[in-house]
């Protein structure tokens, strides 16, 4: 048995505010059918809520019909009448004491406890993932076709139709969804992947290890204890990037809690959002800090565009506060910030073959040319070139026919880039042997030479294409990119007399 709550013994409240709460509740409970007609109708209340109404108006009228005396009695009585004993006699006069004090506060019913779940993955902060962390823990396939199919996302995404279903499912799959019961106990993740090893082992810790030898180390008592630097006498201060989505209704779920306390509560979803965008570094603390709120009709989302500014705007303010340093700015593997440009390189839709040469699609057709759908602020769309790719010497290698050539202009095929390059010295299969591509592009793990897209999707000028980020940070000033000696898509740019670097650290 639950202990008493001790307002529920404290003394009773006025008599006019007794009066006044008789008065409401039999307003609730037997609401008139109109100005011009006699007779109460149905509250619509639900039969929980209805049954302790009429206990606190009966346990009300009973104490005023006794001349505002026996507050606790009155209780008793109306407990008793009800099949029930103590415990409800506490509960009825704590709900009359909670209504008095606010009209509001009905005693609803509340059955178990709220279980919410924030998807708290930062490594997925796309439009979509965000979306579907605004809809609670209970989301469905439905809910990305009612998201992506809304006019503006169709207009920016390109999309003439809306999605199925099916296609929405398969999304989620992608991106790691699972139809099945709420995983429970120790936290689960990909962080043992293989290629995620293959990454963190061989590319991200051996940068950060050569980073860290070049930056500021600190004493135990927080004396500043120096670094090798750099070439030209700079130490490198390390700015990691964070993101940050806050929620109105963000609270604390554990805690000591009474024994008397019962289920109150909780406003539903997870509230509106507010993001928190900043650099940080052991050396100075934070920096360029942005405040949004996500949302269609709020600040809209958090989006490429968006981090290539803000970085821009970190750069400025270390070339005016900050010069005699080396900068590295570290991101995390978001989509956001792995984003490439539109005609960066890519093997994943190439065709095999140069366009006009054979049929192509299940419907057959001579397909014209291949060219990449570029859209730009305005919603404008227009067909584009890939950029050029490099030979193993660093030359340009044209994916499309030079002028005068009879196919002037039409994209070069894969069997012919590849051909090119065995003509230049690379060791590369004969590309007239192979297919296009291995079923759904599974290739046999460890192959580089199985079909024409693995081969094209493992050069090295594929391999290392860099993001828009990276492309923006190189771009700045007019130096060009230094050799950091890592095997590793990271840039450095001397801008003015400050350096700038760029690093993506693992899932």
């Amino acid at each position: 048995m639950e202990n008493p709550s001790p307002r529920a013994f404290g003394a009773p409240p006025d008599r006019k505010l007794i009066d006044a709460a008789i008065e409401k509740l039999h307003g609730i409970l037997h609401p008139k059918r109109g100005p011009n007609t006699k007779g109460y109708k149905d509250p619509g209340l639900p039969l929980v809520l209805r049954a302790r109404l009429e206990l606190m108006l009966s346990f009300l009228r009973l104490y005023a019909a006794d001349g505002y005396t026996g507050w606790g009695k009155a209780a008793d009585t109306v407990a008793k009448a009800a099949g029930n004993g103590a415990w409800m006699s506490r509960r009825v006069r704590e709900w009359v004491i909670e209504y008095i004090k606010d009209d509001t506060h009905l005693p609803h019913s509340q059955y178990g406890k709220h279980n919410e779940s924030v998807l708290d993955d930062e490594d997925v902060s796309s439009e979509i993932h965000l979306h579907l962390q605004s809809l609670g823990k209970h989301i469905s396939a439905q809910d990305v076709v009612n998201f992506v199919s809304s006019e503006e996302m169709k207009r920016r995404l390109n999309l003439k139709n809306a999605i199925s279903v099916r296609t929405a499912e398969r999304w989620m799959k992608r991106n790691e969804y699972r139809w099945k019961p709420e995983p429970k106990g120790m936290y689960k993740d990909g962080h043992e992947r293989e290629d995620i090893v293959q990454y963190r082992q061989h590319v991200f810790l051996p940068l950060w290890a050569e980073w860290g030898l070049r930056t500021r180390r600190w004493t135990k008592k927080g004396g500043e204890e120096g670094g090798e630097a750099t070439a030209d006498n700079k130490l490198v201060v390390i700015w990691r990037h964070d993101e940050s989505i806050f929620y109105a209704h963000d609270r604390r779920k554990l805690r000591w809690v009474h024994s008397s306390e019962s289920a109150t509560p909780y406003a539903k979803g997870e509230g509106k959002s507010m993001m928190a965008i900043a650099f940080v570094s052991p050396d100075h603390g934070w920096a360029a800090r942005k405040l949004i709120r996500p949302g269609k009709n709020r600040d809209g989302y958090y989006g490429n565009a968006d981090i290539l500014k803000h970085a821009t705007e970190m750069m400025d303010w270390l070339d005016e506060h900050h010069q005699n340093e080396t900068h590295v700015f570290a991101y995390d593997n978001a989509t956001n910030h792995t984003a490439r440009a539109v005609d960066a390189l890519s093997a994943r839709k190439m065709p095999v073959n140069t366009p006009g040469v054979g049929k192509t699609g299940k419907n057959g057709g001579v397909q014209k040319n291949w060219l990449i759908e570029s859209v730009d602020s305005s919603g404008k769309k227009s067909k584009i070139r890939m950029r050029d790719a490099k030979f193993a010497d660093g030359t340009p290698q044209a994916l499309y026919f030079p002028r005068g050539h009879p196919k002037a202009g039409i994209f070069k095929g894969m069997r012919v880039l590849i051909q090119e390059r065995r003509d230049r010295g690379a060791n590369l299969p004969d590309p007239t042997k192979l297919h296009a591509e291995c079923k759904n592009f599974k290739c046999p793990p460890g192959r580089e030479d199985c079909c024409c897209r693995r081969v094209m999707f493992t050069q090295p000028d594929f391999v290392n294409q860099k993001s828009k980020l990276e492309e923006h940070c190189e771009a700045r000033g007019d130096a060009d990119a230094t050799d950091t000696g890592v095997d590793t898509p990271v840039t450095t740019t001397n801008t003015f007399s400050n350096e700038f670097s760029l690093s993506t650290e693992p899932e």
